[in-house]
């Protein structure tokens, strides 16, 4: 090749080597962080088996591109063991490489909103991109991206689930993205306790108050999407061991909310009520989730503004219900979203183009 389209992607490729080597400078947050590698954009290293989109599709990317990866530091049960603090959890099981706007939102409103406690967002994935609202949300000093070898962790603290996990029937499923996130969300919160929360979230108040409790979606309807439990509870402990004499491969929720509803059942005259000391909370909906998912598209419509702060005045949180949002969706910042966002997860949003990449 020669002429002005040689020297056009010579350009770009120094252009790339030297934005990388840049950006690894910057990179101070863990020792092994700093390994920042340059590559034409690919789809990412998926779980094997798992039925999930292209990393192209995903982002709609119509051409390849010049990214920067770094590598993240693992976790181990060490990570934890001498916190002062239980910790909070977000899960990244599907192995993407990107994380959007929404959800680095997410984690930087649990990290503001709980600023002596520790956040950890865990991924199969063994490296993240930069750039974007990225570069930004990692320097939260409470706020830590690490690598989950799932088989090598579900070993060390010689898990309930590891014969389940190891015999790879979910790896078949349709669900096996989800079913491995309900099944390690059980394990992590059993292990070291403290605070689960799914990634389509705004956090708008501390929930250090919230003990041993899981969320009604509705009042006969449990949710997983967010849990709080002291290291060790017996009711748990009940869940592993149902999770894998249980398993079904061919249900999205029989894993996860209905596993929930069946161990609650046992303990009490469904649908329960607080008032029955059960050993476990039973947060009301208002509290988490407010607007249910039938209403997902309120919160990006300026008309429902009022609406929607009526509802959520008393919430610890917004659950936005990513999975019925299309991939990187303009949010208005004049609709509920928007404006939770701006107030909640600035550095989010102001660095995801201001709601157009979000």
């Amino acid at each position: 090749m020669s002429g002005p389209g040689k020297g056009c992607c010579t350009a770009l490729v120094i252009g790339g080597v030297f934005l990388c080597y840049l950006l690894s400078f910057m990179w101070r947050s863990h020792e092994n962080s700093k390994h920042i590698q340059w590559l034409k954009f690919e789809e990412s290293p998926f779980l094997r088996s798992q039925r999930i989109r292209h990393f192209h599709e995903e982002h709609d990317l119509q051409h390849p591109a010049i990214i920067c990866l770094f590598s993240l530091p693992k976790f181990t049960s060490a990570s934890v063991v001498s916190l002062s603090r239980p910790p909070i959890f977000f899960l990244e099981t599907s192995g993407s490489e990107l994380f959007r706007g929404r959800e680095l939102c997410a984690f930087e409103s649990a990290a503001k909103r709980h600023p002596k406690r520790d956040i950890f967002v865990l991924t199969v994935a063994q490296r993240l991109g930069l750039g974007g609202a990225m570069d930004q949300v990692k320097e939260i000093s409470n706020l830590h991206f690490k690598h989950i070898n799932i088989a090598e962790y579900l070993d060390s603290v010689n898990s309930t689930l590891k014969k389940w996990y190891m015999a790879e029937a979910w790896a078949l499923s349709e669900y096996a993205v989800n079913h491995l996130s309900d099944a390690l969300r059980l394990v992590l919160l059993y292990e070291h306790g403290g605070l689960y929360l799914d990634s389509d979230v705004i956090v708008m108040k501390s929930m250090s108050d919230v003990h041993n409790a899981i969320g009604r979606q509705d009042y006969k309807q449990l949710a997983n999407g967010v849990m709080s439990f002291e290291r060790g509870h017996p009711f748990l402990k009940e869940a592993l061991k149902e999770y894998a004499s249980t398993y079904n491969p061919k249900e999205w929720a029989s894993n996860g909310p209905l596993l929930l509803e069946r161990l609650i059942k046992k303990r009490c005259n469904w649908p329960c009520d607080n008032s029955t000391d059960i050993g476990v909370q039973l947060i009301p909906r208002q509290k988490l989730y407010a607007v249910p998912y039938s209403s997902w598209k309120n919160f990006l419509d300026p008309e429902f503004t009022a609406q929607i702060d009526n509802l959520t005045k008393s919430s610890y949180l917004i659950h936005v219900w990513n999975k019925m949002f299309p991939d990187e969706q303009e949010v208005a910042a004049n609709s509920p979203y928007g404006r939770f966002a701006q107030r909640y997860c600035p550095m989010s949003w102001m660095f995801s183009q201001e709601g157009k990449k979000f």
